[in-house]
């Protein structure tokens, strides 16, 4: 593999003779698909493997799963490359190298930190440290007491006023860490042509996070494009259909309903109703009734992506024969896969749905909240929307958006 300088920096900063030498670890952070990765894995296990032998080691990632994706899979094909021999436990959630462990962490909640308790290690690598608890990095910096012992970050950028750009990024020097600030041209396996295509995908605080790397506020508009998004009434072939529900009582119930041509998703109908609004709150029969209105029609069979706290509700509808899925609910990764979509031109919406564009219209950034947060008024449909999106895989972490049908993947 071909190294651009910042790469080589990176994997190489600890070794004798480097400028870097006497720090005590490294942040990498900035633009997405700038090869922060496979350079911090490269030179996390040189620097393990030359001055460790029996010694444990912290490689955490917001999920364990996400982890395996964005780590484990390098490290494995690095280790082949070099021809050195490992154990995998999968089950036990290692890799042993020689006599060094590296055992694997998820990192998504603040109960997280306590299987780090009684561990001492000798290092530890964190992909997306921007995402984990701030009590995890914590946790994970103190248990790495072995002599020599040095840590190793990454992220991609967050809010200004995010814990680890204040109390990690901002104090670098002062806790005798490498900061190295990575853009897309630090990646010379990008083509200008990919480039190109990433810069197209995202727009606002994605836009200027993911393909700036900048920490900027989230401010504005969630969706400050989103006209681009509408179309004409489409009345093409679908191929597949799906509905997806934001439950409300009190509040109003959205469904959106969903055709796939194939190559994009058409938003084709929308269904609102507000209890508040109509002065009648209506019941889990009344909705099951109005859902089977609103898919009448469509195959059998049609999924219905719902909120996945409208317990009662999903548990009527598959009382009822409905295929019930429960949505996938982190909000900014939501978000952030939505934008993605509506600028790519994965998701198309009818310009039938007007309480949906209304929506659009006011759905901003709470600039009181204190971190990334939709302000909580009048979100319904935007709320169907992104559980859409978010469950039914139609952004995919490469970048682009894949086909349920052929596993094609369209830039």
């Amino acid at each position: 593999m071909r190294y651009s300088a910042k790469q080589r920096e990176l994997a190489t900063w600890w070794a004798e003779g480097s400028p870097g030498s006497g720090r005590d670890g490294v942040i990498a952070e900035g633009a997405i698909r700038s090869g922060k990765t496979w350079a911090m894995v490269t030179g996390f296990l040189l620097w393990s493997q030359r001055r460790f032998s029996g010694r444990n080691f912290i490689v955490a990632g917001r999920s364990v799963m996400s982890l395996k994706r964005n780590v484990v899979g390098p490290m494995l094909s690095l280790m082949r490359d070099m021809g050195w021999p490992y154990e995998y436990n999968r089950s036990e959630g290692f890799i042993k190298v020689g006599s060094n462990v590296y055992w694997l962490f998820g990192a998504s909640t603040e109960a997280s930190q306590d299987v780090l308790q009684g561990l001492t290690a000798a290092g530890c690598y964190a992909d997306e440290a921007a995402l984990f608890p701030e009590s995890f990095v914590d946790q994970m910096a103190g248990r790495c007491s072995v002599e020599g012992a040095k840590l190793w970050f990454n992220c991609n950028p967050a809010g200004p006023t995010h814990f680890f750009k204040t109390k990690w990024i901002d104090r670098a020097d002062e806790l005798n860490l490498l900061h190295l600030h990575f853009t897309m041209d630090d990646n010379p396996s990008l083509s200008e042509k990919t480039v190109e295509r990433y810069e197209r995908m995202f727009t606002g605080v994605f836009y200027d996070r993911y393909i700036r790397g900048l920490w900027t506020l989230a401010e504005g508009l969630v969706y400050p494009e989103y006209k681009q998004a509408f179309e004409e009434p489409w009345e093409g072939r679908a191929v597949k259909w799906c509905v997806s529900c934001d439950y409300g009582t009190q509040n109003a119930f959205a469904a959106l309903l969903w055709a796939f041509d194939g190559e994009v998703w058409h938003c084709v109908r929308e269904y609102r109703y507000s209890g508040r609004d109509e002065g009648r709150q209506k019941t889990d029969a009344d909705y099951v009734a109005d859902m089977e209105a609103f898919a009448e029609g469509l195959p059998d069979g049609v999924p219905f992506v719902v909120d996945p706290s409208a317990a009662s509700f999903i548990a009527a509808m598959r009382r009822a024969g409905f295929k019930v899925r429960k949505a996938r609910n982190d909000v900014l990764d939501g978000i952030r896969e939505t934008a993605a979509c509506m600028q790519s031109g994965a998701v198309r919406i009818s310009k039938l749905c007007v309480e949906t564009e209304k929506e659009f219209a006011g759905y901003a950034w709470d600039a009181k909240a204190g971190a990334d947060r939709p302000v909580k008024e009048n979100d319904h449909m935007m709320d169907a929307l992104r559980y859409f999106v978010a469950t039914m895989r139609v952004f995919d972490e490469r970048g682009a958006y894949t086909s349920p049908f052929s596993g094609r993947s369209y830039a």
